[in-house]
């Protein structure tokens, strides 16, 4: 489970919350349309829904690893970490299953 506070370092967290608040207000601002825009063209709701969900769930593969590491703290420490992360591809710290 991904938690969006913890994606950000912590002198620019704020922003990060208040950016994905706001993602999330403008969301919630446009749903109740989507029953006017059903009557006129009922294939629209669905179709920009599951389009922003494929959109999502491609954005999310470029998401850093966290698990077993500890988080950066500053936008410094965050540039070294992903150079790190770049430079060991597919090198995860996920312990496997010995079954």
């Amino acid at each position: 489970m991904v938690v969006y506070p913890e994606i950000f370092p912590t002198n620019i967290r704020n922003v990060g919350i208040g950016l994905a608040s706001m993602s999330a207000r403008i969301g919630g601002l446009f749903a109740p349309f989507t029953r006017t825009v059903y009557r006129y063209l009922p294939w629209v709701p669905g179709s920009v829904f599951g389009t922003f969900c494929v959109v999502v769930t491609l954005l999310v593969r470029f998401l850093p690893e966290t698990n077993n590491q500890e988080l950066p703290q500053t936008i410094e420490e965050m540039k070294q970490w992903l150079r790190k992360q770049r430079e060991t591809p597919g090198k995860n710290n996920i312990p496997e299953n010995d079954t």
